[in-house]
């Protein structure tokens, strides 16, 4: 009675905590509207200074939609204004320049509002104000979305769903008792997943060094996916909508989530914060199961779990940096390790999860990959002669890296293609990798500060971001060792005790090798003169990159003494487990709390609209900034006049119609579309060429076209057979691996049954 009693109370207490989310859902929804607000340092001064001119705001790329822009002031003269253009749009009859909204400033008002209906996406749209004569003095420039955001009704349903399934968890562990433990997994996962989302859990968005230009990654695909564009291969939104190679370049399989919850009109600050807690939800799953399987214990579990998630470099990546790939490639190092783990020296017909692990990290992040692949490679080569079962083990690997290529089929084959092509980051790297070494006095620290700046040259750590360790790398070593010292006996004469400490022991020695390889003691300046280091090393742009992996090594260091200790002290398995947990917060702690003093951007306009691009995947000697000035305009050479009519540009694919008002011998066009290869254009069924053109900019040859004739030019992106068919082989492969998976283990389940009923 008491249990039902207990349970009637528990839904009583649901239905109640639902109803008051949907009502706050729709009070937020009603009430709160945020603006974006100009700085008005930003507007270009042409002569206001001294009294009369106009300033011009920044440039901005707004997309399709209604917005209302305001303006505050104070003045005397009517014959001051405020015009909304874009200089570089053309309209529908082919002009270029297009004003959206004008209006003069009457001197009986304080305030203005105007409103601006945007047919298609919209390139270098400015607000300029005018001063012609008398007194002028602007105290607020801002605008917003006419669309409200859904977050509250997102909000709300998530935390409903969360909730739900954590009183059904509950319900289901009252009633079976051996479920307790799965339901303490959950809760901790789920604790230490929310525990490090803390500097994000506001309505504003702390900055990181490359924040922006993942924004523009989740923003372009979810434009691309709002075109029915599917796998995305070029981000339509950055280089101000000229489109970039990124999404080829740049693994972006996770970014899928973020980017479905944008095309929900969830806000792109909060789309943002949904990949975080992505990131944090998986590295929370991979290392508890990484730590509890390896070492056979869930103390190890939830201890390796909370070190690593507590780790600095690994909260800077979230908080600092924002090097977001990175960061789901360190959610992934715990299964790659294990499936290692497992064919070098344990059970090698576990050899799908070292497949598992390094694909998840190559569908993360390019550079973690090639560090990962090379720390393996090392290892595989080091243990080869200590390995028994050679052929067999040897085998498991090939099967890993076959499969693992299948799997990943789908991105290697564009990646590889466009690898060829003469882009700036294939270049010359203009970094001298001796200053992206670092200092033993940063590694062993527990510092941390919002400093904007990032890795700064040798010879100061001033003001320089964190590159710490913290307090694991020197009480993690320290405790190992005193458990060799105090369990000695035990480690050379008990199997598995040895086998835990021989797992700390060749991890620390890797954590030390790398450790030493990455400072500033090694000259680097010296080896660079052997060319072939050189361009190994040059790969990872800076090698404190490093500290990923030296952490997780140190992180696999202390669990292996803790489960030696755990080993023979069973009954205190428990208090040492939370005492260990307790310890990870505080290590981590400086990082969260150092997080709220970091810069940040207000509200949800203030993140919205953001399409940065970097030169990487641009051409070598193509100009950005240039390209970016350019517009939307559609520019013509040839012989005879043509006009440009009905231009409209939706993602990739851009459409309009050519008039030649006499006759014309050919010629071309450029458009604002940036030139990769596979962009076909098409006049009526006729295909056109389609090549690079002055800085980059998609030129397009057009044919003899007679006096007052009229062509429909389309042009788009089009995936190549070879691309189609990586992705079939990919998907065709994967539904095989998970088909084979369920069916063994069917089997294990039936054979486990069978035992059970004739034991």
């Amino acid at each position: 009675m008491v249990a039902q009693r207990k349970l009637k109370l528990g839904r009583i207490g649901v239905i109640l905590v639902c109803l008051i989310c949907v009502l706050v859902c729709f009070w937020v929804r009603q009430e709160r509207v945020d603006f974006y607000t100009f700085d008005m340092n930003e507007f270009v001064d042409s002569g206001m200074q001294k009294g009369i001119g106009t300033a011009e705001g920044p440039a901005m790329y707004l997309p399709k939609g209604s917005y209302v822009f305001a303006l505050s002031y104070q003045t005397d003269s009517a014959e001051n204004k405020i015009r909304i253009e874009s200089s570089t749009t053309m309209d529908e009859s082919g002009n270029m320049g297009v004003v959206y909204a004008e209006s003069a400033l009457d001197p009986q008002e304080e305030r203005i509002s105007l409103q601006v209906n945007l047919e298609q996406d919209v390139t270098n749209l400015r607000v300029c104000l005018t001063h012609q004569e008398g007194q002028l003095a602007v105290t607020e420039l801002s605008f917003r979305n006419l669309k409200k955001y859904n977050d509250p009704a997102i909000f709300c349903i998530f935390f409903i769903l969360i909730l739900l399934s954590l009183y059904s968890i509950h319900c289901n562990t009252f009633k079976n008792k051996e479920k307790v433990f799965w339901k303490e997994d959950v809760f901790f996962l789920l604790f230490f997943s929310f525990l490090t989302m803390l500097p994000y859990l506001n309505d504003f968005l702390i900055v990181g060094h490359d924040l922006q230009f993942h924004l523009a990654r989740i923003e372009g695909i979810s434009e691309a996916l709002k075109n029915q564009r599917f796998p995305v291969k070029i981000n339509p939104i950055q280089a101000n909508g000229y489109g970039n190679a990124s999404s080829v370049m740049y693994p972006q399989l996770f970014l899928y989530l973020p980017a479905v919850f944008r095309l929900f009109n969830l806000s792109l600050m909060n789309c943002y914060k949904v990949m975080i807690l992505e990131i944090n939800l998986l590295t929370a799953i991979c290392s508890f199961l990484s730590f509890k399987n390896i070492w056979k214990s869930r103390e190890a579990g939830f201890i390796g779990c909370s070190l690593y998630m507590m780790g600095l470099y690994r909260l800077d990546d979230l908080y600092i940096r924002a090097a977001i790939g990175e960061a789901f490639a360190l959610a992934f190092l715990p299964v790659a390790f294990w499936g290692i783990y497992e064919i070098l020296y344990a059970d090698e017909k576990k050899w799908p999860l070292a497949a598992l692990g390094f694909s998840l990290v190559l569908q993360s992040h390019i550079l973690s990959t090639e560090i990962y692949v090379g720390v393996a490679a090392i290892a595989v080569i080091a243990s080869f002669a200590y390995m028994d079962r050679k052929a067999k083990r040897f085998l498991a690997l090939l099967m890993a890296t076959g499969v693992s290529l299948l799997w990943n089929l789908g991105f290697i084959i564009p990646f590889l293609e466009f690898l060829r092509e003469d882009f700036a980051v294939m270049g010359e790297s203009h970094i001298y990798l001796p200053d992206r070494t670092v200092y033993l006095s940063q590694i062993f620290t527990n510092f941390e500060h919002s400093s904007g700046e990032g890795n700064l040259p040798l010879g100061t750590t001033q003001n320089e971001m964190p590159l710490t360790l913290g307090l694991v790398a020197i009480l993690g070593p320290l405790f190992f060792f005193s458990v060799k010292r105090f369990y000695a006996e035990k480690i050379a004469t008990d199997e598995q005790i040895g086998r835990f400490f021989k797992i700390g022991k060749i991890c620390f020695i890797s954590a030390v090798l790398l450790t030493l390889g990455i400072s500033w003691l090694i000259p680097w300046d010296v080896m660079m003169e052997i060319s072939l280091l050189k361009k190994l090393a040059s790969t990872i742009q800076f090698l404190w990159r490093l500290l990923g992996i030296i952490y997780f090594f140190l992180c696999c260091t202390v669990v292996s003494a803790c489960a030696i200790w755990m080993k023979e002290n069973v009954g205190k398995r428990k208090q040492f487990t939370i005492v260990c947990v307790v310890f990870a917060i505080i290590m981590g702690w400086p990082a969260i709390d150092e997080a709220t003093q970091s810069t940040s951007y207000k509200n949800k306009e203030a993140v919205a609209n953001t399409n940065l691009t970097d030169y990487n995947y641009l051409y070598i000697g193509d100009n950005l900034d240039e390209l970016e000035r350019r517009g939307n305009t559609v520019s013509y050479c040839g012989e005879g006049n043509i006009r440009c009519l009905q231009f409209k540009k939706e993602g990739t694919e851009v459409t309009f119609e050519i008039v030649a008002d006499e006759d014309c011998g050919g010629g071309y066009v450029e458009v604002p579309l940036y030139y990769y290869p596979h962009y076909r254009a098409f006049d009526g069924q006729e295909e056109l060429t389609a090549e690079r053109g002055d800085n980059g900019v998609l030129r397009i040859e057009l044919p003899e076209m007679e006096a007052n004739s009229r062509h429909q030019i389309a042009i788009d992106f089009y995936t190549p057979v070879a691309w189609k068919i990586g992705y079939l082989i990919s998907a065709g492969t994967i539904l095989f691996s998970l088909l084979s998976y369920f069916y063994h283990k069917k089997r294990m389940d039936q054979e486990e049954s069978w035992e059970k009923e004739n034991a």
